[in-house]
């Protein structure tokens, strides 16, 4: 949330308090009392969305990096497998599109690396089974290919990617349903205070000129909140502008008087007059003579 709206929320609370503090000067004001229900329903409705952008998103992120790894860690034997066999089989188009590097999966963003897992998946499966004969332009045999079994792919390295891309797939929709419910929440919360400040400023404050003098303290405390000088409701012990216990003045100090203040003349040439002290001072040090080093 911008400083801007957090500070609008902080003075918002802040005449809330006021106000609850002071039911009895204006609940029989019916025009003040519809406008500032309105002003709490909006209010509500902040603090409601107000706890979605407050939460950290740390450990949905944290799940979402370990299932990518995770997934990763399945991918990358099963693709490096299937370009051995492609090369092979001197297929140079399925050799191109297994031949990936680890560290190239880990740059790739979720969509990217998902279609690359579907592909990978759907290799594999056309793969698995018998070894493939190839033939010559005269249709004679050329050479038996082995299967892809023979390689090491198993069914197994087949379910644990799969089952690894569906973790994924949960996390990554999990991160995106955080993003957007946090988008509307923000847009949300920053209509609603935008609203609010309108209710204060055509509305409550006008009402507040009916208390300047019938309550000088509830119209003080009021303006003071406006300003975002007043207490919030969380901080009770002390106490809102108007009611505040005189402050005792602090003790004077005994036994020490006040330095005066040393005026130097200046001489027609300009110098400053010197103490008799530093005289004495600047004398001692012409005849001690210089300090010898080794």
């Amino acid at each position: 949330m911008k400083q801007k709206f957090e500070k609008q929320l902080i003075t918002q609370k802040s005449i809330i308090t006021v106000m609850e503090n002071n039911v009895s000067s204006w609940q029989n004001i019916v025009e003040l009392k519809n406008n500032y229900d309105r002003f709490v329903k909006n209010y509500k409705k902040i603090t409601d969305c107000e706890t979605e952008l407050r939460f950290d998103p740390a450990e949905i992120y944290m799940e979402g990096n370990k299932s990518k790894e995770e997934l990763i860690e399945k991918l990358f034997p099963i693709a490096s497998l299937i370009s051995v066999y492609a090369s092979d089989l001197g297929d140079k188009k399925l050799h191109n599109q297994s031949n990936i590097k680890f560290t190239q999966l880990e740059k790739k963003k979720s969509k990217a690396l998902l279609r690359i897992v579907s592909n990978i998946l759907t290799f594999a499966g056309k793969l698995m089974g018998k070894g493939e004969k190839l033939t010559d332009a005269s249709g004679k045999k050329k050479k038996t290919v082995k299967s892809i079994t023979d390689y090491g792919l198993t069914e197994k390295h087949l379910k644990d990617l799969k089952a690894a891309s569906d973790t994924y797939c949960e996390k990554v929709k999990s991160i995106r349903i955080y993003r957007v419910k946090k988008a509307a929440c923000k847009k949300n919360v920053e209509a609603l205070l935008l609203k609010n400040e309108k209710i204060l400023k055509r509305k409550l404050d006008k009402f507040m000129t009916l208390f300047q003098e019938s309550n000088k303290t509830f119209y003080d405390n009021y303006w003071a909140a406006r300003s975002g000088e007043a207490l919030s409701e969380a901080d009770k012990s002390i106490p809102l502008k108007g009611t505040e216990p005189e402050k005792a003045s602090a003790p004077q100090k005994t036994g020490t008087k006040n330095k005066p203040i040393v005026r130097t003349k200046v001489k027609a040439n300009g110098k400053t007059p010197v103490s008799g002290n530093k005289k004495a001072s600047e004398t001692a040090k012409t005849t001690s003579g210089p300090v010898k080093t080794d």
